[in-house]
């Protein structure tokens, strides 16, 4: 990684450029279904083409997006895959609009039509203006919706599917945010993704010394393993973050979603829940050079007892939007340590793929997985799957984003079960406050 404190993700002035000659397409419930279309909602929807041979004379007939966040896997110049955007860009028209507990969404996957029944999800109650909701695809089995709604326009959604992931969300920064009525989406495949010649390490977790009370309250709550644990965290951010995103809530909701479905599994048993999004304290990360040298122990200064005590906070996971130095981007201390660290952007002395909504995914769960006593020696791997606490990535169809555990069918065995490592330490780390 680069020792710098700027945003690694934007796309290159020429990759921008392209935007000046954008067209407009709106999806209406009347358009004829596209195998093209990755994803629509219809009457909601309008797909934006990029020009190849834009002229800056345009800037004064067409819209500037400014900078994008598109991962840079995506592009070109580096997806071996396609020698054009292997992506698509949209906005969206008020998704949902009464935000109901449970709604319909009518979609376009691949041109086909669905109506995806959604849930509101709990693992925040904050009256922000935003709102996460989770579903499955009529018709396809072990399928996940996760959409994401903010004000001002800005859509997430997050699609599993059998063999594919379907990832749409804005890729302004925060101020041409601000100016845009209709923000720019992104939506791709993460089938679209490259995937690298070998894995690289990005995660690690950090020991820490347990005291003799420390082990009677694990050995405690293990009795309690059956029970659903509620553990409050706080996310926190520092200034790139915050401002490289549309809505850095919007986003952290986004990945969130999915983290507590890993977290919520039956062998796990863990509520997760949001107690605060802090920005507080952005400026004093953005400042700290151990941003970039060690942004976990900056974070376990930052975010000290005291100051997780007065937010209710059992945890804090600081997700970062800079590239740290070394290979990691994310870390952990370990149980019954409260801090976690995720790096947001792609790792520049890693691979690309590292800066994908999967590989952030996974880094979160992974991180936060150290400070339930989780650990990469109990996670299980082979040549087909990876469980989440292996330390290194190389796929989303390679690495899951669930924990080992030994009961039948699924990924482990009795040596390889971090799920029942969770589940022993989880009522302990719901009471650290």
């Amino acid at each position: 990684m680069k020792n710098t404190h700027r945003n690694l993700w934007f796309v290159s002035a020429l990759a921008v450029l392209l935007l000046l000659g954008a067209a407009v397409i709106p999806v209406t419930a009347d358009s004829p279904a596209s195998a093209e279309t990755l994803f629509s909602i219809p009457g909601k929807t309008t797909l934006v083409s990029l020009s190849d041979n834009a002229d800056v004379a345009a800037y004064s007939t067409t819209p500037d997006y400014g900078p994008l966040n598109i991962p840079s896997a995506l592009l070109p110049q580096t997806n071996v895959r396609s020698a054009t955007p292997a992506y698509q860009l949209a906005s969206f028209d008020n998704v949902i609009p009464v935000r109901s507990n449970t709604v319909s969404l009518p979609i376009t996957l691949y041109g086909q039509s669905y109506t995806i029944p959604l849930t509101r999800m709990t693992f925040e109650s904050i009256d922000d203006g935003i709102d996460t909701y989770q579903g499955t695809v009529p018709g396809i089995a072990d399928s996940l919706v996760i959409v994401t709604v903010a004000d001002d326009n800005l859509f997430y959604g997050s699609i599993t599917l059998p063999n594919d992931n379907i990832e749409i969300y804005p890729v302004q920064n925060y101020n041409y945010t601000q100016i845009t009525p209709a923000p720019l989406h992104i939506i791709y495949s993460e089938n679209s993704i490259p995937e690298p010649a070998e894995s690289v390490m990005i995660s690690s977790g950090r020991s820490s010394p347990i005291t003799e009370e420390q082990l009677l309250a694990a050995a405690a709550s293990s009795k309690n393993a059956k029970a659903l644990a509620v553990v409050g965290f706080l996310v926190g951010t520092d200034e790139e973050f915050y401002y490289q995103e549309a809505n850095w809530i919007g986003r952290v909701q986004q990945l969130l979603g999915t983290i507590s479905y890993a977290y919520e599994d039956s062998p796990v048993g863990v509520a997760l829940g949001v107690c605060a999004y802090d920005s507080s304290m952005m400026s004093v990360f953005s400042n700290d050079p151990r941003q970039v040298t060690d942004p976990l122990a900056l974070a376990e200064e930052v975010y000290w007892d005291y100051f997780l005590e007065q937010k209710n906070a059992d945890l804090a996971l600081y997700v970062s939007g800079v590239d740290a130095n070394g290979v990691l981007i994310a870390e952990g201390t370990t149980f019954p340590k409260r801090w976690a660290w995720a790096q947001m952007v792609d790792d520049d002395d890693a691979t690309h793929v590292t800066g994908t909504l999967h590989a952030q995914r996974y880094a979160a769960i992974n991180a936060l997985g150290y400070t339930f006593g989780a650990d990469p020696a109990y996670a299980y791997v082979d040549s087909s799957v990876a469980t989440v606490m292996y330390n290194y990535y190389t796929s989303s169809s390679y690495n899951q984003l669930t924990f080992s555990t030994s009961v039948s069918g699924r990924y482990g065995d009795a040596n390889h079960d971090n799920a029942a490592r969770i589940s022993a330490n989880k009522v302990a780390v719901a009471n650290h406050v």
